[in-house]
């Protein structure tokens, strides 16, 4: 089984050999979706693909020079496809000069479909250059009933504004363009969304209020930022909902952009989330910000090419601490060429540095397995047990108390995070006496409490009910 210590050996002679880097032929792709009501009782699906134009072939033609991409999309459910869609990219450029390392190609596909769970893939090749690329998502095509107030999913957006020229971002009288890399940052500094309510209730005599509230947490839960908190005039029994902020001035991270609506003539209110992350360039940061991401991503399948099934197992699980439900759903459902890519667009989307020719979320964390278990094994992998668990969810603690041979009293360590939550601690203690630290108490409001741990660390204490 390969180690993460392995890995730049293996990456060296993967593609540095002669002819290994001119076989990695890969177009990272970004990929979202958005579901939205109906009027004929199902529900649409909007799929939004995203891909630099300087990851597809131009060439030499009596026309100038030109690029040719195909785009399929699948849609299955369970192991019957539903579904697909073909569409023909065609590029032609007068000079190669025009090509440009921040120009994405962008698109958009629609589907309507009955309620139900479903998977996804979207696949594109270049005709030219033989690269390829390919993103698998799960999702559900929820029931917006008629009597319950709802919200659409967020559609994160790089732009809102009147100009309809674009028919294919063409809402209503909007045009909504897509950012399905959900990556904000100095060239990108304003956060736009767009949404749907259904449902108010509303009639002619009695037009009706509502409050639309939006506003940024930070992947613990607290509020960062609020961008809007009005209340409205109801336009109908449904309504649009958009809005943007410019979040230049916040750290570079990862957050959730939450929007709250509330009826006011009844009081039912409604919620949705959707992930974003802010970039902010680093002392590490190149001129050529494309160049760095091809690289790593061709690093990264470098990796994933050199490894079994076993192995891509096993780092989804060490990530399955940080990983959203549909993906623990989607992974084992794939194959290893789609755990492989499962993988790279896994690990693509947290990259808080994508400027760069590494994903430093990704060292970081499986650094924090290697560290796990050198420290905290027993009969289980480090990384498995308690402190491995929050080492993996929380990062290094900023301080830790460590209590190996209190009087009358177990081994137990305190370790505290003054910056989450406005200050949390955790509380581990060897409870058996063979060195397997187990949480006891904890005061961030998503962990188990036990305010009178401390009676747990007495001789002859049994364990509290967890």
């Amino acid at each position: 089984m390969m180690t993460y210590r392995s890995f730049l050996t293996t990456i060296f002679l993967v593609l540095f050999s002669s002819s290994g880097f001119q076989q990695i032929a890969h177009i990272p792709l970004s990929v979202d979706y958005a579901t939205f009501n109906s009027p004929k009782g199902n529900a649409y699906l909007e799929i939004y693909v995203s891909f630099h134009q300087t990851h597809i072939r131009y060439v030499q033609s009596d026309s100038g020079y030109v690029a040719e991409v195909a785009i399929n999309t699948e849609i299955f459910s369970e192991d019957s496809m539903v579904t697909s869609y073909d569409r023909q990219y065609h590029s032609t450029l007068i000079s190669t000069e025009q090509i440009e390392s921040q120009h994405q190609i962008m698109d958009v596909y629609f589907f309507e479909l009955p309620f139900g769970k479903y998977t996804a893939t979207v696949k594109v090749n270049d005709s030219y250059s033989m690269a390829s690329g390919e993103f698998v998502f799960s999702f559900d095509m929820p029931p917006f009933k008629r009597d319950e107030l709802s919200l659409s999913d967020i559609e994160l957006c790089t732009n809102i504004s009147q100009d309809t020229t674009h028919i294919k971002f063409r809402k209503g009288h909007l045009q909504v363009i897509p950012n399905p890399s959900s990556l904000y940052g100095f060239s990108l500094p304003v956060l736009y969304y767009y949404a749907e309510a259904y449902n108010f209730a509303f009639s002619d005599n009695e037009r009706g209020t509502f409050r639309q509230e939006s506003y940024i947490t930070d992947t613990q839960g607290a509020l960062i930022k609020i961008i809007l908190d009005e209340i409205k005039q109801k336009p109908g029994s449904s309504s649009v909902l958009v809005g943007g902020s410019n979040i230049a001035g916040l750290p570079g991270n990862t957050y959730f952009l939450n929007l709250k609506v509330t009826d006011q003539q009844t009081g039912k209110t409604a919620r949705k989330t959707k992930r974003f992350t802010l970039v902010k360039p680093s002392g590490k940061s190149g001129p050529d910000t494309t160049k760095n991401r091809v690289l790593y991503q061709n690093i990264l399948l470098a990796i994933y090419m050199n490894y079994g099934e076993e192995d891509l197992d096993l780092e989804f699980e060490q990530a399955r601490y940080i990983s959203a439900d549909e993906e623990k759903k989607l992974y084992p459902q794939l194959d290893l060429k789609g755990k492989r890519q499962f993988l790279m667009n896994f690990w693509e989307q947290r990259d808080l540095e994508p400027n760069t020719a590494e994903n430093e979320f990704r060292d970081n964390y499986l650094q924090r397995v290697e560290y796990a278990n050198q420290y905290f094994r027993t009969k289980r992998e480090g990384w498995r047990t308690d402190r491995g668990r929050v080492l993996l969810v929380y990062g290094a603690p900023d301080n830790i108390e460590r209590y190996r041979n209190p009087v009358a009293n177990k081994p137990y360590e305190i370790w505290s995070y003054p910056h989450i939550e406005g200050g949390v601690i955790f509380v581990f203690a060897d409870l058996l006496g063979f060195g397997g630290y187990e949480l006891i108490h904890s005061t961030h409001p998503r962990e188990f409490k036990q305010p009178n741990w401390m009676d747990l660390l007495t001789p002859g204490s049994s364990r509290g009910d967890r």
